[in-house]
C-alpha cells in the first residue's frame, strides 16, 4: 500500500497470515491490534510523526472513541509540545488501556466530534478548541501554550472561543493550567520554540518585551525583524531553529549564514545587543546569562529610540 498501512480487519485469512508473518520478520511494525505499518518507514519517522500514526491506529481500531488533546492535535499536524506515548481519547467511563487513556466526556458541554479520513484510516477527533484546552488541562501550561499559540497564529481558533471552552469546563481536572494559558497565549509566536522561549523569559522576570518587531537604521532603512525586542535593555532576542542553515527557507546554508551575520552587524550598529538562542543554549540557560548581562550594561541608557522600531 502507498500509505504503508496494513489492516487485518476484513482481510481474507491468507492475507492476514501474510501480515502476521511480515510482522514477525520485522518487515511490519504493529501500531495496535489489527493495524500495522511498514517497519522501515516507521523507524525513520520523527517521534511526533510516529505518535500521529499510533493515534490514528488506536482510534481507527476503537471507533467508539473520540481522539482528544494531543492526539487530536497530532492528527491535524498541529504542534502540541512534548511527544507522549499514550493516546488520549474521550469515551464512556474512565480507563487506561495499553497505550491509550480514555477520559469520560465533559458533563457541562457537548463535545463536537469531527470525522477525519487519512486513507485507509478513518477516525473521530474533538474540535481544535477542545484539543487545545484539553492539552493544557492534561499536560500543563507549556504544552498548552505551544498548542494555543500555534492555533492562534494560524487563525484556526479565536481567543474568545478558547475562553468559552475553558469556562464550560470549570471544575474539571487541570482547568487552572488552561486558564493560565489564556492569560499568556499569543498569536505572534511563529514556532513552538518561540513560545517556549517567551515562557522562559517571563518566568525569569524578563517581561518587558515586544514580540515580532521591525528594526530600522538611523537612515530609515529596513534592517530586519526580530523575535523579541527589549527597548529598556537595548536588547533583541532571537531563536535560531535547526532549519535556518539547512536551506529550508530558500537560501543556501552559506548564503543564509552570511545574511545572518550582516543582519546581526546592522542590529549591533544601532546599539542593540543581540542574544541568540538555540536548542543547546536554551537547555543550558546560557542565553539567560547573556540577557542578564545586557540588563546590567544597558540599564542606564534609557530606552531604545522609538523611531528605530515598529510592530
Amino acid at each position: 500500500m502507498r500509505s504503508g498501512i496494513h489492516l487485518t480487519r476484513g482481510q481474507p485469512e491468507k492475507r492476514r497470515k501474510e501480515i502476521y508473518a511480515q510482522a514477525r520478520k520485522g518487515e511490519l511494525a504493529k501500531l495496535c491490534a489489527g493495524v500495522y505499518i511498514n517497519g522501515g518507514l516507521y523507524s525513520k519517522l520523527p517521534a511526533w510523526h510516529q505518535f500521529m500514526c499510533r493515534s490514528l491506529a488506536h482510534l481507527h481500531a476503537n471507533p467508539s472513541l473520540i481522539g482528544a488533546g494531543k492526539a487530536a492535535l497530532a492528527i491535524r499536524g498541529l504542534p502540541y509540545g512534548d511527544v507522549p506515548w499514550e493516546v488520549e481519547a474521550y469515551g464512556i467511563g474512565r480507563s487506561r488501556r495499553k497505550s491509550i487513556i480514555v477520559h469520560p466526556p465533559p458533563r457541562k458541554t457537548q463535545l463536537t466530534a469531527q470525522r477525519m479520513a487519512l486513507k485507509p484510516l478513518t477516525v473521530r477527533v474533538t474540535s481544535i478548541v477542545d484539543a487545545v484546552v484539553d492539552c493544557a488541562r492534561w499536560h500543563g501550561v507549556v504544552d498548552g501554550l505551544v498548542a494555543a499559540d500555534a492555533c492562534l497564529n494560524r487563525q484556526l481558533v479565536s481567543m474568545a472561543a478558547l475562553e468559552r471552552n475553558v469556562e464550560s469546563k470549570t471544575g474539571m481536572t487541570g482547568i487552572g493550567a488552561a486558564r493560565e494559558v489564556l492569560v499568556r497565549a499569543s498569536a505572534l509566536s511563529e514556532s513552538p520554540q518561540e513560545t517556549r522561549l517567551r515562557y522562559l523569559m517571563e518566568e525569569a522576570g524578563f517581561r518587558d518585551f515586544i514580540q515580532q518587531v521591525t528594526v530600522r537604521g538611523h537612515d530609515g532603512e529596513f534592517i530586519g525583524r526580530v523575535d523579541f525586542l527589549f527597548p529598556a535593555l537595548w536588547a533583541a532576542v532571537e531563536y535560531d531553529g535547526k532549519d535556518k542553515y539547512r536551506g529550508t527557507f530558500g537560501d543556501e546554508p552559506v548564503d543564509a549564514m552570511r545574511k545572518d551575520l550582516a543582519r546581526q552587524h546592522a542590529l549591533s550598529s544601532v546599539g542593540l545587543t543581540v542574544v541568540r538562542v538555540d536548542s543547546e543554549s536554551m537547555r543550558t540557560g546560557r542565553w539567560l546569562r547573556s540577557l542578564e548581562a545586557a540588563r546590567k550594561s544597558n540599564s542606564s541608557r534609557g530606552e531604545f529610540p522609538r523611531e528605530l522600531w515598529s510592530r
